[in-house]
């Protein structure tokens, strides 16, 4: 039970990366400044109230929209509030996912790819951040091949995506596979609507 719980602790340190800006970041602190946006915030509680009623056996999100619109917000609060709760959560953008792959191929690296994608699937909560800005263009079958292997790794265990990208972008930018299996047990959350920062803005 001890090495279980030393391990828990492992993965949550190596996996969550949240914004240094959004540090606080919490649902008391996300304002409603659209009707878009006050209903991706109450989308949001409902499924970290989801999530801890049911100790993690619930559904998927996609959050789409600008940039700037408070996702990744919204999505900090989630990892705030399920990790206080006792539960290891893991938050990285797609880039740092990526740099981590790729550190496991250097000559000497303590981790394997493959020791990665077993991180990633004991975590009880993923969230991924800005799904689609790692693939520099529709052909680019290596971070494709890695985006899907983490879907997969993260099957039947709730992931939060977000992305800049619309439903018609995405799946050229991940490939069809990936989005297909995206669309299993998700709920969608659009928040392509004005800039949620520039609301924020004091003049």
């Amino acid at each position: 039970m001890k090495l279980l719980k030393l391990e828990g602790q492992r993965i949550a340190k190596e996996y969550y990366h949240i914004p240094t800006d959004l540090k606080s970041a919490g649902f008391k602190n996300y304002f409603e400044t659209t009707k878009i946006n006050a209903k991706a915030k109450e989308a949001m509680i409902s499924f970290t109230k989801a999530f801890l009623e049911t100790k993690g056996n619930t559904y998927n999100v996609l959050a789409m929209g600008s940039p700037g619109t408070g996702k990744t917000h919204l999505s900090v609060a989630t990892a705030r509030t399920i990790k206080e709760a006792g539960f290891i959560v893991g938050f990285l953008t797609t880039g740092q996912l990526m740099t981590l792959i790729k550190e496991t191929y250097h000559k000497g690296a303590i981790k394997t790819e493959r020791d990665i994608f077993n991180d990633i699937k004991n975590l009880d909560l993923l969230i991924l951040d800005d799904l689609g800005s790692e693939v520099i263009s529709s052909k680019d079958d290596w971070r494709k091949a890695i985006i899907f292997e983490v879907v997969e790794s993260r099957s039947g265990k709730p992931t939060i995506y977000t992305s800049n990208l619309t439903d018609i972008d995405l799946p050229i930018a991940v490939g069809e596979r990936v989005f297909s299996r995206l669309n299993n047990n998700t709920k969608f959350i659009d928040l392509f609507t004005d800039d949620y920062r520039k609301k924020l803005r004091v003049n």
